[in-house]
């Protein structure tokens, strides 16, 4: 009991922390914020991401991915003006995002091959269900995005798909979104 309530300190702290942030008057404040939690660039997504501030110490009993996972981790994320997070899915895990500091994003989505798009800024809470492709781009003017987000089943690498041009392919929207949505593809996937 002690250490959970320990860990949830540590958490807030962490969120009180960003939004210290946030008030720096910086020119590249995105820069700060970066430093300040300790984030590293994530290989794969363009962004900046923090280490897990939680990992639940429940398992989930039937494990959609067949191996033990946890019930659900918080990580926080933050992408800088110009960049965007490449398609991708989760695919047994639904994911909670809650805008924490800064401008706003273009959230794009592909739900049962249905497109949609979603502006996420503050004060704004995303629910991105699992197996739902999707891309995120901040919008121009905005310095950057800080984001909270909670996946539950508890984020495994084996759980998470990038996209290639197939997956656009089968959309039936017009050829300039379908050029523009491409330029979000992960650089591996571009033929």
């Amino acid at each position: 009991m002690l250490r959970q309530a320990h860990r949830q300190l540590q958490i807030c702290a962490r969120i009180r922390l960003a939004r210290l942030c946030t008030m720096s008057q910086s020119k590249d404040k995105w820069a700060d914020i970066v430093k300040r939690l300790g984030m590293t660039r994530h290989p794969n997504e363009n962004g900046f991401m923090s280490a897990i501030l939680y990992d639940s110490p429940h398992q989930i009993s039937n494990p959609p991915a067949g191996q033990p996972l946890n019930s659900g981790n918080i990580v926080q994320f933050l992408f800088e003006e110009g960049n965007f997070s490449p398609w991708h899915r989760m695919r047994h895990s639904d994911e909670i995002w809650m805008h924490q500091s800064g401008g706003t994003m273009q959230v794009h989505m592909i739900t049962n091959g249905q497109y949609s798009s979603k502006s996420f800024g503050p004060s704004d809470t995303l629910v991105v269900p699992a197996d739902t492709w999707y891309a995120a781009v901040v919008d121009k003017g905005a310095d950057y995005c800080l984001y909270a987000e909670l996946v539950t089943p508890g984020f495994l690498p084996d759980n998470c798909e990038f996209g290639s041009v197939d997956l656009l392919n089968a959309l039936n929207i017009t050829d300039e979104l379908k050029t523009y949505l491409s330029s979000l593809l992960p650089s591996t996937s571009h033929s």
